[in-house]
């Protein structure tokens, strides 16, 4: 049985033979390595027998240089093509200069990052697979070493062609916006910068010399007093729109304006993270990484104490799907009370920036606005100050009144 082009195994007895001149001699060993002065040892083939009395076939391979591998299997032939592939691909990479990227495809990096990185980020597991399939779909057949700047700056531009699935007040397809493109595009930075970085797959990510479009996110949308009028309204009779559960839109609507929470912390809420004694929600891994203590209102509290009397037993989310495996998704009905209340250009997220905006407005400081947001600097807080000085303008306004009467004095 052939495993490598220095070693030979000749059952029964496990023997070794270099064939590699100068040296040539027989050995006979028992799971050890054979080293061959200096010569590379290449693959081992030992058979075990399980508990069952059942016969498996560990390979192990060792290079110099390299790190030992090994795998079980079996059926011998198995054993002996693995053992082949990875010598080869072993002897390859010590040889050949960018040998991964000249054999592996964009869609076996995806594959790898799913596995092994795409389970350790904080967050947007869901919309980050979404934008793995994306490329994969266009970019996935390709090896590594052939994928260019231009071809992902064609990516881009169909990226940017794409309707988002709504329509401008003349019925018109909208395009995806330029924050949409922007982290379809991060998304593939990311993975190649690993590729590079930690896995050398690659010498440099074709993405680095690719434009991004510039983005804008400082939206300050928040509703007026009116608007969250229309908005409760029109939340409260969601039973027009579904019949599972419609009075958790204005529950959930309710504790994010009183909390600020994030959408998906609203959403993925679990009754082990509330606190009822103490009032608070704790939630151990947010979007930045950092754990978030949050004191609930009155408000809030009332309605999940209510919620808490009919829960279900059998999961621990408090807005759980229909089978109880995964939170239930807002959006649909979020957007449907929207356009019911006759709203323009407001987002789920917006309520975010409601609560923030309202806390400006009753005179909280910026890093107080932070605390409760759970940013980690003031940079994104920022923002909001123009309402914290409009507040801070009208107290200094009631102090001139009251010391001055509200008139300049030119003396």
């Amino acid at each position: 049985m052939d495993v490598g082009s220095n070693c030979t195994i000749i059952a029964p007895r496990m023997h070794f033979w270099c064939t590699k001149k100068p040296l040539l001699k027989r050995m006979s060993i028992s799971k050890q390595w054979i080293d061959f002065k200096g010569y590379y040892q290449m693959a081992a083939i030992i058979p075990r027998k399980n508990a069952k009395g059942e016969t498996t076939y560990r390979v192990q391979i060792r290079m110099k240089g390299q790190r030992t591998i090994s795998k079980t299997f079996n059926r011998i032939t198995d054993a002996k093509i693995w053992a082949a592939e990875k010598e080869t691909e072993m002897r390859n990479r010590k040889h050949f200069k960018n040998y991964d990227a000249k054999v592996r495809t964009v869609s076996e990096m995806f594959d790898r990052y799913i596995a092994d990185e795409l389970p350790k980020r904080n967050s947007d597991h869901e919309k980050f697979a979404f934008h793995i399939e994306w490329w994969r779909k266009r970019i996935g057949h390709f090896i590594l070493i052939n994928l260019s700047p231009s071809e992902l700056a064609r990516c881009r531009d169909e990226l940017m062609k794409e309707p988002n699935g709504r329509y401008d007040k003349k019925g018109n397809p909208q395009t995806k916006a330029p924050a949409t493109i922007w982290k379809y595009m991060t998304t593939l930075s990311i993975i190649l910068n690993i590729a590079v970085k930690e896995w050398e797959w690659l010498d440099q990510s074709p993405m680095s010399k690719v434009r991004k479009p510039k983005v804008s996110n400082e939206r300050d949308r928040f509703l007026s007093v009116r608007e969250r009028e229309k908005l409760l309204d029109a939340c409260r009779r969601q039973n027009e729109y579904t019949s599972y559960h419609p009075e958790w839109l204005y529950n959930l609507v309710i504790i994010r304006l009183c909390t600020g929470m994030r959408p998906t912390e609203g959403r993925c809420l679990k009754w082990s993270e509330i606190n009822f004694d103490e009032g608070i929600i704790r939630i151990k891994k947010t979007k930045n990484g950092e754990p978030l203590t949050v004191p609930v209102p009155d408000t809030a509290m009332k309605i999940l104490l209510e919620m808490h009397k009919v829960r279900r037993r059998d999961c621990d989310w408090v807005f759980p799907r229909a089978d109880g495996q995964e939170p239930l998704d807002f959006r649909k009905r979020f957007y449907h009370a929207v356009k019911v209340a006759g709203l323009e250009d407001f987002h789920f997220h917006d309520l975010r920036h409601t609560t923030a905006s309202y806390l400006a407005m009753q005179g909280a400081s910026l890093r107080e606005i932070a605390e409760v947001l759970n940013h980690k600097t003031l940079t994104v807080t920022k923002r909001y100050a123009h309402l914290s000085q409009e507040h801070t303008k009208k107290l200094l306004n009631r102090l001139d009144e009251g010391m001055f009467g509200g008139e300049g004095d030119d003396e």
